[in-house]
């Protein structure tokens, strides 16, 4: 066999309450890109030398098996944004598009910046403190929207108002992630290969891997920024006495025939 393979990855995760045998017990099973340079498994096991006493050398007798384990690594390029949540440890909510008022600036000075809580903003309006009647600050004289996508707001002009400044404004839905929210992200995965060396086509099923981000996320970069997840395979209960699956993993295809 020389194995050159290709193929998607769905990530899903292990429910064995709402989740069928058939199908990995995986539940919410969704693509996740298909720019990805490594999906490898190592295995690993541990022994212990049983020395005998016969020989007057202390010479190997048996071995035995005291602990085996298994690694998942896997290596985006093209990272969808539940993925992005799984290698940050953290939580992907959609937001709701809304209005807000009455969020206030800290203390400013000309030049500085503000970062609006929210992001893809319209309609900014920046009042000032003043009693009773507050004042309105001028678009494009006291302040200027840098990056309405962002809500990136810059102060250009303090004139006489009054802080702390207060800011009011739309924005539309837009999904948001919270970084090392989970103690733990755990995944199962199905990976549909076929080897291009020959057609034929194989599938790989991992239905628990304990995930976490393997190395650094590169924000600023020139060229494409990888996300590489690393994790161990979980062993499965369900399927300890199955022999389809086994309980750690399964590869079943024409490539095996």
């Amino acid at each position: 066999m020389i194995l050159t393979g290709q193929g998607p990855i769905y990530v899903g995760e292990y429910d064995p309450v709402n989740g069928k045998a058939a199908s990995g017990y995986l539940v919410d099973v969704q693509g996740i890109g298909c720019a990805n340079s490594e999906l490898s498994t190592a295995f690993t096991r541990q022994t212990k030398k049983i020395k005998e006493s016969c020989s007057g050398s202390k010479l190997d007798f048996a071995e035995l098996e005291t602990e085996k384990s298994a690694e998942v690594t896997l290596t985006m390029i093209n990272v969808v944004p539940r993925m992005l949540a799984a290698a940050l440890g953290g939580t992907l909510t959609d937001v709701t598009g809304s209005t807000v008022t009455g969020e206030a600036f800290p203390p400013v000075v000309v030049g500085d910046v503000v970062s609006l809580k929210y992001t893809n903003v319209s309609s900014v309006v920046i009042t000032d403190s003043a009693t009773p009647s507050p004042a309105t600050l001028v678009a494009g004289t006291n302040y200027t929207v840098l990056d309405a996508a962002n809500g990136i707001v810059q102060i250009t002009n303090l004139g006489s108002f009054v802080q702390p400044f207060v800011a009011a404004y739309t924005y539309a839905a837009h999904g948001n992630l919270t970084a090392f929210t989970k103690p733990s992200v755990e995944r199962g995965l199905i990976y549909s290969g076929i080897n291009t060396h020959d057609g034929l086509k194989y599938k790989l099923v991992i239905p628990r891997i304990s995930l976490a981000l393997d190395g650094t996320v590169n924000w600023l970069s020139a060229e494409e920024a990888p996300i590489t997840l690393k994790g161990s395979m979980l062993y499965v209960p369900e399927f300890a006495n199955d022999t389809t699956y086994g309980p750690f993993m399964r590869v079943a295809g024409g490539l095996l025939a």
